[in-house]
C-alpha cells in the first residue's frame, strides 16, 4: 500500500511534464495566423413598388435586416461558391497538387470568416484569418465584391420585377379602358347621341372650358383695342395736327417708319423756318426744302394708309376670332345643359368613367416608360475600405498556450506532489 501511493504520486508528475512538453511544442509547430479586414456600408432592398410613385425609397436599416446580412456573408452558399472560384482555393488549399473538395473547402472559407458591426449600424466589417496575409486579404475583398454584386442583382430583380409589374398593370387597365369605351358606344347608340367634334360638349372638360373662356375674353379685349384705334386713325396727313402727329404715331400706332418721316418733316419745317428768315420764298434753297418736306408728306401719307387698312384687317380678324369663340362657346354651353338632363345622365357618368380609365391608362403607361429608359438601381452595398494584408501576426498566442499547458501540468504535479509526500510518511511510519 505505501509503495502504491508512491508509484501513484508519480504518474501525475509524468503527466504534468508530458503535458508541458507535448503543448510546448505543439505550440511552437503551429502557424502564424493573420486577419484582414474590409468594410462596407450596406443598405437595405426597395421593398414596396408604387407604380405611381417617382419617389425613391429611403434607406431602411434594422435588426432583423442587419443580422440576416450577417448571415448571408458568411453562409450563403451562393457567395462563398463565388469567393472560392475567384480566388480558386480548391486549388490553394489541395495537396499534392490535387484540388480539394468543394464542400470541404466550404468549411474551411465558413471558418475563416467573422463578420462585425462598425460604429454605424450601416457599416460592417468583413474579417478573414488565414496563415497567408495576402491570402486572407485576397478572400476578405473577394467576399466584398462577391456580396456587392450579389445584392445588385437582388436589386436588378426588384426593378425587372417592378417593370413586369406595372406592364401587367398597364395590360389590365387597357382591359377596362377598352370595356369603358364599348360601355360609352353602346349608350350613345341606344340614347341616339350625336357628338359635336370640337364644338361639343361632351368631350369638353372644365379646365378646357375655362380656357375657352379665357380665349374669349382676350379675343374681345383685343377687338375692341383695334377698333379704339381705327376711330381716331386719320384719313390723311392733314387731319393731324402738327402737335398730335408724333404722340399719334409714337403712343397710338406705334410705326417706327412714321415716326422717322415725322421727324424728318419737322427738321425740313426747323430749315424752313431758319431760310425765311434770310431768303425769299423763291430762293433755290428755299424751294428745295419745300419740295422736300411735300415729298416726305406723300410718303406719310402713303404710309398712314396702309397702316389702316392693315388695321381694318387686323380688327376684321379679331372680329372675327372673337364670334366664332362666342359661337363656339354658346353651344357648348347649351350642350352642356342638354348633357346634364336626365335622359344623358347614363351617358355623362359612362363617359366620367371613360376618362377616369384614360386617365390612370396614361399614367401606367408613362411610368412604364420612364421605367424602361431610367437609370440603372442605386447599389445597396458601398465597399469604403479594402483589406490589405496584415504582415502582423495575430495568434496563435504562445505564450498564454503554453501557459495555460503549465497550469494544468501543475495541478497534476500538485495531486501527484500529495500522494508521493502521503507515501514517503507511511514509508517513515513503517520503517519506525
Amino acid at each position: 500500500m505505501k509503495k502504491g501511493l508512491a508509484v501513484l504520486g508519480g504518474v501525475p508528475i509524468a503527466l504534468a511534464l508530458f503535458i508541458v512538453i507535448c503543448s510546448t511544442v505543439y505550440t511552437l509547430m503551429l502557424p502564424d495566423l493573420y486577419r484582414s479586414s474590409v468594410r462596407i456600408a450596406i443598405a437595405e432592398d426597395e421593398r414596396v413598388i408604387n407604380p405611381f410613385s417617382d419617389k425613391e425609397q429611403p434607406p431602411v436599416y434594422t435588426l432583423d435586416f442587419i443580422k440576416a446580412q450577417y448571415e448571408v456573408v458568411q453562409s450563403n452558399r451562393t457567395i462563398l461558391n463565388e469567393v472560392i472560384n475567384r480566388v480558386n482555393l480548391q486549388q490553394e488549399w489541395g495537396r499534392n497538387g490535387e484540388e480539394l473538395p468543394r464542400k470541404d473547402a466550404l468549411k474551411i472559407l465558413r471558418k475563416s470568416i467573422r463578420v462585425f458591426p462598425g460604429r454605424n449600424i450601416d457599416l460592417m466589417y468583413i474579417q478573414v484569418t488565414r496563415d497567408n496575409p495576402a491570402e486572407a486579404a485576397d478572400i476578405a475583398n473577394a467576399l466584398a465584391e462577391t456580396y456587392r454584386d450579389y445584392r445588385f442583382d437582388s436589386a436588378m430583380k426588384i426593378e425587372r420585377d417592378k417593370t413586369d409589374m406595372i406592364f401587367e398593370a398597364l395590360n389590365e387597365q387597357q382591359v377596362c379602358m377598352e370595356a369603358a369605351e364599348e360601355k360609352v358606344e353602346q349608350l350613345r347608340a341606344e340614347l341616339d347621341i350625336s357628338i359635336i367634334s370640337n364644338e361639343g360638349s361632351f368631350d369638353v372638360s372644365e379646365e378646357q372650358l375655362q380656357q375657352m373662356e379665357g380665349d374669349r375674353l382676350f379675343a374681345q379685349k383685343e377687338m375692341l383695342e383695334k377698333e379704339a384705334i381705327l376711330n381716331v386713325f386719320p384719313e390723311t396727313l392733314e387731319e393731324l395736327g402738327n402737335r398730335t402727329r408724333d404722340a399719334f404715331t409714337k403712343y397710338i400706332i406705334f410705326d417706327k417708319i412714321s415716326i422717322s418721316t415725322i421727324q424728318q418733316i419737322q427738321d425740313v419745317e426747323v430749315r424752313l423756318s431758319a431760310l425765311d428768315e434770310t431768303f425769299d420764298a423763291n430762293h433755290p434753297e428755299v424751294k428745295r426744302c419745300i419740295l422736300q418736306k411735300q415729298k416726305l408728306e406723300e410718303v406719310l401719307d402713303e404710309r398712314l394708309e396702309v397702316l389702316r387698312k392693315g388695321l381694318q384687317t387686323e380688327y376684321l380678324i379679331s372680329k372675327n376670332n372673337f364670334e366664332s369663340l362666342d359661337h363656339v362657346l354658346a353651344t357648348i354651353r347649351t350642350n352642356r345643359l342638354v348633357a346634364l338632363s336626365e335622359k344623358y345622365r347614363p351617358f355623362r357618368a359612362a363617359q366620367n368613367d371613360l376618362e377616369n380609365e384614360r386617365f390612370i391608362y396614361n399614367q401606367l403607361r408613362e411610368k412604364h416608360r420612364r421605367q424602361l429608359i431610367g437609370d440603372l438601381p442605386r447599389n445597396p452595398v458601398k465597399i469604403i475600405d479594402l483589406a490589405e494584408p496584415n504582415l502582423q501576426p495575430f495568434g496563435p498566442n504562445r505564450f498564454r498556450n503554453i501557459f495555460v499547458s503549465v497550469i494544468i501540468a501543475g495541478l497534476f504535479g500538485w495531486v501527484g506532489a500529495v500522494l508521493l509526500i502521503l507515501g514517503l510518511k507511511k514509508s517513515r511510519v513503517g520503517v519506525v
